[in-house]
């Protein structure tokens, strides 16, 4: 397995077990085209199946993009805050613009995985990120314990970064500079009142990586127990358009996909017998078609003696 580097930028969007995607998610899940993980995504260990049920990569429709927060130009306002103080002396400035998708490589998954070391599984967005112009960036892998040990033993590929970048940058449309992302101290800049809205404790950044199973109590942290600790999550620092698409099976270019015989009980079958209510179908009744002699050169009949059936009733 290559090893894995890459950082998981990811969204809860449903509560414990999806009970309401459920039954989509049972169906999609099963398809040929679920359980795919492209190149980013294994380097991000989406593959790997005893962290993650179930996975399912899409693709953003052509004008959909992705969203950093790089600020308005002022380090100083444009930073997360970081103390009580500091919070209710500034506001934070903000300033979403859309990734230069021709610069950065981008794949993105619909996930199922353990959440909050509860047994019961939650849907997941994920997202992973590689500036085409430079595969070290982003990439992280402690250089201590076991897994660094082997992967240096084994000596099959070359460790491309074991320092953090908790800084990152990214590229931007219409800016020649990578521009440095900036995570928020809030869960999220739509959470403003989760607890007046009766949606939930929290609404802190928890601004560490490492299990989130106590958030918002005690020394927690932002994700998943195979989480670095010094990967530190920037809350909302990357938006997603949610306009997304994906083949659950064949691509619709194959030309044996969706034929008419296709259905259940006929797979693999070269005839296919119909049965239909009798009736004459076609017979030009126009005035003008009459008039003129015409004839339905498509004229169907299912009678035997080309008269029109009315409803005989229930």
């Amino acid at each position: 397995h290559v090893p894995v580097d890459l950082p998981l930028w990811y969204c809860q969007v449903s509560s414990a077990q999806f009970p309401h995607l459920a039954a989509a998610w049972d169906l999609i899940k099963e398809q040929p085209g679920a359980n795919k993980v492209g190149p980013l995504g294994k380097r991000a260990g989406l593959d790997i199946r005893e962290n993650f049920n179930h996975v399912v990569r899409f693709n953003l429709f052509e004008d959909a993009g992705i969203w950093a927060n790089i600020g308005q130009g002022n380090p100083e306002t444009d930073s997360m805050p970081q103390t009580l103080e500091e919070l209710e002396e500034r506001v934070q400035t903000l300033n979403y613009q859309r990734v230069d998708m021709s610069r950065v490589t981008a794949e993105v998954y619909i996930m199922e995985r353990a959440y909050h070391n509860y047994p019961e599984t939650y849907i997941h967005l994920a997202l992973v990120l590689l500036d085409k112009s430079n595969e070290e960036s982003y990439s992280y892998i402690r250089p201590h314990g076991k897994y660094y040990d082997n992967l240096v033993q084994k000596g099959r590929y070359p460790i491309k970064s074991v320092t953090p970048d908790n800084n990152p940058t990214v590229a931007i449309e219409n800016e020649s500079e990578l521009k440095q992302i900036y995570g928020i101290p809030g869960y999220g800049h739509h959470h403003m009142n989760r607890l007046k809205l009766g949606v939930g404790p929290g609404a802190g950044c928890p601004t560490k990586g490492g299990d989130a199973s106590i958030y918002p109590w005690g020394d927690t942290g932002s994700a998943y127990p195979t989480n670095y600790e010094e990967i530190t999550p920037l809350c909302d620092a990357i938006l997603t358009d949610i306009k997304l698409w994906t083949n659950l099976d064949k691509p619709w270019t194959d030309p044996a996909l969706n034929l008419g015989n296709a259905g259940r009980g006929f797979e693999g079958e070269t005839q296919v017998k119909y049965e239909v209510q009798a009736n004459f179908y076609g017979k030009y009744t126009d005035p003008y078609n009459v008039a003129t002699g015409a004839v339905n050169p498509h004229e169907l009949d299912f009678t035997g003696d080309r008269t029109v059936q009315e409803n005989p009733g229930e």
